[in-house]
């Protein structure tokens, strides 16, 4: 079932980003809320009904493809418009090459992020299961913090490849200027929030199971930690959006290698063992890992400077002459 839901799930990101582009955001999410219901619905007939049905694989397969339908009712007309230019076979195997360039990059720095994030849990899988449990806890919190940046790291990337193809330099600066200053001030915000709920989020995970204190004190500990980089992903979130929309993938890509897999996870292990901080070290190695990635993500966004600062200057000029 998981095999069969792939092509649903490549078609889906297609559609997303087609309605995004034209400014469908909205029916997106809308779109997405069906699906979400429509998933929680069927994952009750499967599994709590006792429906005779392969479950939680064949919801999410049939969910998707109801998401599907939802998103082709808002882009319909657009693919109608692309439809004559999908039939040049040859101009789209020409546009092939410039089309790996951008992504095959892309996909190495999700696979890379998904990765070390996932790497935690294995350096806690020798853990007891207190421990393991009040991991799974505080990275879902976090995770769900974290979720929100994630459509400004699409919004980024959209202004800012609108901006970049018009060589409006003016407009790009403002909109890098004005995405970074959002998530500073909105990750702080979350950050705080974390921080004043961090002894009672953990209860929603642990109901009706009063002998889970130590899990529950981990996980607050945990959740703790987690607020301390919830700016630093936001940042690297909005700053790889910004750097795609002006097609650069390939150093984004070498500096999130860089600073998760050669920084990162060689700090969560040697925090954890040989250091002797154990689970706790594992989550302040995810703080350092993210910290040296954002740091090498805004020394690219310097060396981008020039290109934001000085056409702007003559961009302006240009306009008072006009």
């Amino acid at each position: 079932m998981a095999a069969f839901s792939i092509l649903p799930s490549l078609v889906l990101v297609i559609l997303w980003e087609m309605a995004n582009v034209q400014g469908k955001s909205i029916w997106v999410t809308a779109s997405s809320l069906v699906g979400f219901f429509t998933n929680g619905l069927l994952n009750w007939l499967f599994i709590q009904a006792g429906w005779n049905l392969p479950g939680v694989a064949f919801a999410t397969l049939i969910s998707n493809c109801v998401v599907i339908l939802c998103i082709l009712l808002a882009v319909f007309p657009e693919i109608g418009e692309l439809l004559p230019y999908m039939r040049n076979i040859k101009a789209g195997v020409a546009a092939l090459p410039g089309l790996l360039r951008l992504g095959l990059p892309i996909g190495s720095i999700e696979l890379a992020t998904v990765g070390f994030f996932a790497s935690s849990t294995y350096l806690m899988s020798i853990e007891s299961s207190k421990v393991i449990a009040a991991h799974a806890i505080a990275y879902q919190i976090t995770e769900l913090a974290i979720i929100l940046f994630l459509g400004f790291g699409e919004g980024a990337t959209i202004l800012v490849a609108s901006a970049f193809g018009n060589r409006d330099w003016l407009k790009l600066k403002q909109i890098a200027i004005s995405i970074t200053l959002s998530c500073m001030a909105m990750s702080a915000v979350v950050s705080f929030t974390m921080a004043v709920l961090s002894s009672r989020l953990p209860s929603l995970f642990l109901i009706g199971d009063k002998g889970n204190n130590a899990t529950h004190t981990m996980a607050t500990t945990f959740i703790l930690i987690g607020c301390s980089f919830t700016m630093l992903d936001a940042l690297q979130i909005a700053w790889l959006g910004i750097l795609r929309g002006m097609q650069d993938t390939i150093r984004p890509m070498i500096l999130v290698m860089i600073g998760y897999w050669l920084i990162g996870v060689p700090a969560c292990y040697a925090l954890a063992h040989p250091l002797g901080f154990g689970p706790v070290g594992i989550w302040w190695g995810l703080a350092i890992g993210l910290a040296f990635t954002c740091l090498g993500l805004g020394w690219r966004m310097l060396q981008h400077s020039k290109l934001l600062l000085g056409p702007t200057k003559r961009s302006i000029s240009c306009r008072v002459e006009h």
